[in-house]
């Protein structure tokens, strides 16, 4: 009997995180939509590409209006809200996609995530620990094989979230690896963000990005299988910003 009720009990809790992580997608939404129809600037909080750290610069000034969409929402909802016409700068940021690819994997993978306040992760999470090896999981991502990659929210294509095809549908995209000169194009545009590359409340050692695909992976310890399966899934981020791969 107790068996029973600690299983009835968990599934009430799953039930209640689910719903939980429902009312916090629509609350994003309508936040999103006045947000971006309001606001005098709009980022777009990019997965695995400093996001964190932008955003907390973006909370710390004051001086101007801004709204954060999350990527909570699909790739699709996205550029909906995107295409949205105000006069709002949209902008957002990028990074070489092998840094960022092994960042997503080391977050995906992590053990003990809050189902309360990750509700998205507990399936990414057993989607990218049911393959053997980083190399195993790309593969099948780069051969389309993963037919729920919809949940995979940090390995979606950086071009899918902001781009319409090839037309981006904001008004500046940062690099990471080109932090400072990022930086001083969005005080041009108006927006000064005091931000400089380091640790964060999720990395307390984030590694120094590099934008070299020989010295990325070499010292991320890509295998030649898995550089490939990268340049094949994510060759739109290749193309449209401007990032060299590994032969």
């Amino acid at each position: 009997m107790k068996k029973l009720d600690s299983s009835v009990a968990h599934s009430v809790q799953s039930l209640s995180s689910a719903h939980r992580g429902q009312l916090k997608l629509f609350k994003n939404r309508v936040y999103s939509l006045k947000g971006i129809l309001s606001s005098q600037f709009v980022f777009f909080r990019m997965p695995k590409v400093a996001s964190q750290s932008i955003k907390q610069a973006l909370d710390k000034n004051h001086g101007v209006k801004s709204t954060v969409i999350p990527h909570a929402f699909s790739p699709k909802t996205v550029r909906n809200i995107l295409k949205l016409k105000s006069g709002s700068f949209r902008f957002s940021f990028v990074r070489h996609p092998y840094s960022r690819f092994v960042s997503a994997y080391k977050w995906a993978t992590r053990e003990n995530i809050d189902p309360a306040q990750y509700p998205l992760d507990i399936e990414q999470y057993k989607i990218v620990t049911s393959y053997p090896n980083m190399a195993a999981f790309a593969k099948d991502l780069a051969d389309g094989k993963l037919l729920n990659s919809n949940r995979l929210l940090h390995f979606i294509r950086q071009s899918d979230w902001i781009c319409d095809g090839d037309t981006s549908l904001v008004d500046y995209v940062g690099k990471l690896e080109q932090l400072d000169s990022s930086l001083t194009e969005l005080k041009n545009a108006g927006l000064t963000l005091d931000l400089s590359y380091g640790a964060n409340s999720k990395t307390s050692s984030p590694m120094q990005p590099i934008a070299d695909p020989k010295l990325l992976a070499e010292q991320l310890n890509l295998s030649h299988d898995l550089v490939l399966s990268l340049n094949k899934y994510y060759a739109q981020d290749f193309k449209l910003y401007n990032y060299e791969i590994k032969e």
